[in-house]
């Protein structure tokens, strides 16, 4: 227990260049997805089992170099 008498957490962010397939992967493997989404198109808010949040982010694709 920490000071504030609350168990210690740990903040999850995954990044991914595609969020339909982990998206899938994480609802089938117990993860739920509240209907309310803050961060709108720029990351999606999941729920473990437990209930404790977490977020999935998509990775923005590097540039090509100059010149491809």
């Amino acid at each position: 227990m920490t000071v504030s008498g609350m168990p210690p957490r740990l903040r999850l962010t995954a990044i991914t260049f595609d969020c339909a397939d982990p998206e899938a992967l994480l609802l089938e493997l117990g993860a739920s997805k509240p209907q309310i989404q803050p961060g709108g198109d720029r990351w999606r808010v999941f729920l473990d089992p437990a209930g404790h949040p977490f977020c999935l982010s998509p990775a923005r694709r590097p540039d090509p170099p100059a010149g491809s």
